[in-house]
Parts: C-alpha cells; sequence; structure tokens
C-alpha cells in the first residue's frame, strides 16, 4: 500500500481445520497518510478469533491525488533495496 498506493485487503482464516487452530485479524489497508490515525488502516477485525464482518469507506479521487503527489512512483524502489533489503531479509 506505501509504495504502490493501493488499497489492500487481508482475509483472515479463523478457526479448526484438521486439528489446527488459526486465528487473525480481517483488515482494510490504505497508504498512510489517507487514514486517520496515520497507521495505514481503514478497518480492523475487532477479534482474533470468530466471524466479523469488516468495511471502510474509500476515496479512488483521493488516492489519485495521492499518487500525483508520491515522490515514488515505479515499480521498484532502488533506493530501498540499496539501503535496507540487505539488511531486511539477511541476503549477502
Amino acid at each position: 500500500m506505501q509504495e504502490s498506493y493501493l488499497y489492500g485487503l487481508k482475509s483472515s482464516l479463523n478457526g479448526w481445520i484438521a486439528g489446527m487452530h488459526f486465528t487473525g485479524k480481517a483488515g482494510i489497508f490504505a497508504p498512510l497518510l489517507m487514514t486517520e490515525g496515520k497507521d495505514g488502516v481503514l478497518s480492523l477485525s475487532p477479534s482474533y478469533e470468530g466471524n466479523h464482518l469488516i468495511t471502510a469507506n474509500i476515496n479512488i479521487k483521493r488516492l489519485y491525488k495521492a499518487r500525483e503527489k508520491a515522490e515514488y512512483q515505479e515499480d521498484k524502489n532502488t533506493e530501498f533495496e540499496k539501503n535496507f533489503i540487505e539488511r531486511t531479509y539477511g541476503i549477502n
């Protein structure tokens, strides 16, 4: 969401399957500066377990304006790769 300026949806598989217990929160996300808390979260499930329906209002025009103002507008972030990818992913 942060580099590509997209809205993102994350579903979560909750419950028991083949003796394994799955938990997690579903969410709807946006670029940081487009969210009230500046945290990228538009909506998040209230609990890690159970069935929850989450909704959020999205604004495509605002997303397009944010893209126009963005410093980074490519599919590849060479600055990040140069400075952080080795350290982040342990690549030598």
